[in-house]
């Protein structure tokens, strides 16, 4: 591989020392970086850990509360500020679980009123009319898995065929199976 001369490593003929090697100025500041933490949680934080919790991006929230994208980064990296947006988020997906349990719960009630809106059978005593009566209808079978054909491809040819053709054709078929002979 690469030959130890004089305490540098050399490799096809490249000096590749420590003593050698220059350091790559684009990445490396030449100032420190200045970051702070969150030591008590504002209004104006609270605002940043709802967006935050919402889904909202960084570049977002800064623009929309002019602040700059690093403000927001260092008050959303802030351990306060993670603490605060685990429990805000904790809540989110236990409200979140609530609503579909509910949902669960309430589908045998709806359901049961979309079978009378289709049976024509109200409660209330007023009549269901036609249209209503075919968009519940629709929307169950579309959740059932039976919905509608919403695209049909179709590939055809457009051909010319002579008196001559058409006789072949039928000629073919009749040695082949049953036709029905349709008059032109």
């Amino acid at each position: 591989m690469g030959n130890h001369k004089g305490g540098f490593m050399q490799y096809k003929g490249v000096n590749y020392s420590e003593e050698r090697k220059q350091v790559d100025r684009r990445f490396v500041s030449s100032k420190p970086r200045r970051t702070w933490q969150v030591a008590k949680i504002w209004s104006q934080h609270e605002e940043i850990i709802r967006r935050l919790t919402l889904g909202q991006k960084n570049t977002e929230i800064a623009s929309s509360m002019n602040l700059s994208k690093a403000q927001i980064s260092n008050i959303r990296n802030s351990p306060i500020i993670q603490e605060r947006l685990a429990i805000m988020k904790g809540a989110r997906d236990a409200y979140t679980l609530d609503i579909a349990r509910d949902i669960k719960e309430f589908a045998p009630k709806a359901l049961e009123v979309l079978k009378q809106i289709v049976n024509g059978e109200d409660s209330s005593g007023l009549p269901i009319g036609p249209s209503l009566k075919a968009r519940v209808a629709s929307d169950l079978l579309d959740r059932a898995g039976y919905a509608p054909v919403r695209n049909v491809q179709v590939q055809g040819a457009h051909v010319h065929l002579t008196k001559s053709d058409i006789e072949e054709l039928k000629r073919r078929a009749c040695v082949n199976g049953p036709v029905i002979d349709i008059q032109a």
